[in-house]
């Protein structure tokens, strides 16, 4: 359970490397932190949607909205949060071979984007649209889908070369 648990909170948080006694506490630190205001937030926000459900039919999209804006805000705080404290930092004695290993990652995490979201995109032309499912298959949609994962891709190496650090050696 030990390690699982370590998993997800590496993967969440994005913590690079090994989840450590000291990653593990300020990780725990902004958990307890962001868990008292997402109840405050949600306490207050439910009661005031509650309370002006018979008045207006904009209560649930103001509670939706909010939700969203809150969300979004405490993932950037997770992140900048993250940022801020290195906790994203892998150490390599030899970083040119892990950069190596993150093109390829991020080559196929690109590829895999653009399949998905021009197969998606058929899917959405039958359901929503109530077209043909050929019309994915225009150069057009092609193409765009294809520069959408080389975008996306080399967003996910950018990212990842963030995370490298070189190994600091004491004499």
């Amino acid at each position: 359970m030990d390690r699982w648990y370590k998993k997800v909170i590496s993967h969440f948080y994005g913590i690079g490397g090994p989840v450590d006694e000291y990653r593990e506490q300020k990780v725990n630190k902004f958990g307890s932190v962001a868990y008292i205001i997402l109840w405050i937030y949600l306490l207050i926000s439910t009661f005031i949607a509650t309370g002006f459900w018979n008045f207006s039919e904009t209560a649930l999209a103001f509670l939706v909205t909010g939700n969203l804006v809150v969300i979004l805000a405490l993932s950037m705080g997770a992140a900048i949060y993250v940022y801020r404290n290195k906790l994203d930092k892998q150490y390599f004695d030899n970083p040119l071979r892990q950069k190596k290993i993150y093109r390829y990652k991020a080559f196929g995490q690109g590829l895999y984007f653009g399949i998905a979201t021009w197969l998606l995109a058929g899917l959405q032309n039958i359901w929503l649209d109530n077209k043909s499912f050929n019309l994915i298959f225009t150069w057009k949609e092609f193409i765009g889908h294809i520069l959408m994962g080389t975008f996306f891709g080399a967003l996910i190496y950018i990212f990842s070369l963030h995370r490298i650090d070189k190994k600091i050696e004491e004499h």
